[in-house]
């Protein structure tokens, strides 16, 4: 370890790199752990000294690293305690009421290929002071330098311009759990088909704060409103490789273990036009339409598929058992069946092609005289609707 820092940031940042080209294929983040940094000064926050990293909005995204001793060590730092995850540097990434987005961009070596896969993965670890935990965690791919211009934003109605602005993305891809681990590093994982020329990869949230949920950090119980405080974390090891078949990502392998099958929901082959089609594992709290985190694999099914099928539209159907007061039930299923509308708009999918419905226990497909039966008639439904 005799040599000159700047030398020792490049070794780790080639080591670290190499293990994935490896394991993979060529890594096309430069960069990958926010290893390579200007060195002749201690910054005292920002990513501006970090190589090849930039911040497509005025957010002010942090480089942790072992020399400073002040609110930005690499160890024990204003946001709490945390060692990389490799290296000996990282980043972070806070979404912060009444302040806005902060994002993570990163220009490819390389520019993707038309319709070929890659997997995208890098480590995340919830911040110690983090008050919350937000939907929308994910990354976007683009074309162009990605830029939010502060009289430009893409804030609608009446939603005040917060400091950071929200960025939009071209081409967004959201993980499908929410990260609340604040002691380790949570590795994350996604597939991306390529459109062709993208050049720029950003990490970041998604969802606008209109259409946001929020959820308790320690429980993971959806919040009716957050009016102050942090969701905040720690990123580390960003890694974008092709791939010649989605077992060759991780995600996709622990979903599989996770599910112990390989079947999807939906057959994209070929879906019947006009017929209900139940939805596995869409749950919601009991009494209520909020979704629970077992929901979104199911749910983000059928965003793949709407998006694979731009000639398809689809009612939402709610539909609940006969326990309680008819008129309350009808509107739960109604409410239910617009929560599921409301996700999968909010993955990007034009709200022309979704309409939600509720049939409350008027349309039973089990007995409800036994909790089997119960169960099976809580339930939403999808009819696929075709274009003529």
């Amino acid at each position: 370890m005799g040599l000159v820092v700047i030398g020792r940031f490049w070794i780790f940042t080639l080591s670290i790199c190499l293990i994935q080209v490896f394991a993979y294929a060529q890594n096309l983040v430069s960069n990958c752990s926010f290893e390579n940094y200007r060195n002749s000064f201690i910054y005292p926050g920002g990513l501006k000294p970090v190589r090849f990293w930039f911040v497509p909005n005025h957010g002010t995204p942090d480089v942790f690293t072992p020399e400073n001793h002040t609110f930005f060590n690499n160890n024990q730092n204003k946001f709490g305690i945390q060692r990389p995850q490799e290296g000996q540097a990282y980043s972070n990434i806070i979404f912060e009421s009444g302040l806005g987005y902060e994002y993570v961009s990163v220009v490819l070596t390389n520019s993707l290929e038309t319709d070929s896969d890659y997997c995208i993965s890098f480590y995340l670890s919830l911040m110690d002071k983090s008050r919350f935990i937000m939907n929308g965690i994910g990354i976007d791919l683009s074309t162009i330098k990605p830029l939010v211009n502060r009289k430009e934003h893409d804030w609608n109605g009446d939603i005040a311009l917060y400091k950071y602005e929200y960025y939009k993305g071209q081409n967004v891809v959201l993980l499908d759990t929410l990260i609340n681990d604040k002691e380790n590093w949570v590795y994350c994982s996604l597939i991306y088909r390529a459109k062709g020329g993208e050049k720029y990869l950003t990490i970041g949230n998604f969802v606008p704060y209109e259409h946001a949920s929020f959820y308790n950090v320690q429980y993971l119980r959806k919040m009716k409103s957050v009016t102050f405080g942090y969701c905040g974390y720690y990123i580390d090891n960003v890694s974008m490789v092709e791939i010649s078949d989605s077992s060759q990502c991780p995600c996709y392998k622990q979903k599989l273990s996770a599910n112990n099958h390989a079947t999807s929901i939906l057959p994209y082959d070929s879906l019947p036009t006009g017929t209900p089609i139940a939805l596995n594992n869409v749950l919601f709290e009991t009494g209520s339409s909020n979704l629970l985190l077992e929901s979104f694999p199911s749910l983000n099914e059928v965003v793949v598929y709407m998006n694979e099928n731009p000639d398809v539209s689809i009612e939402i159907r709610g539909h609940t058992d006969n326990q309680g007061d008819s008129a309350m039930n009808l509107d739960l299923s109604r409410s239910r069946a617009t929560s599921v509308a409301y996700y999968i708009r909010d993955k990007g999918i034009d709200n022309t092609r979704l309409s939600a419905v509720g049939f409350g226990d008027t349309l039973p497909i089990a007995d409800n005289n036994t909790e089997e039966g119960r169960q099976k008639n809580r339930r939403v439904e999808i009819v696929i609707i075709r274009k003529q």
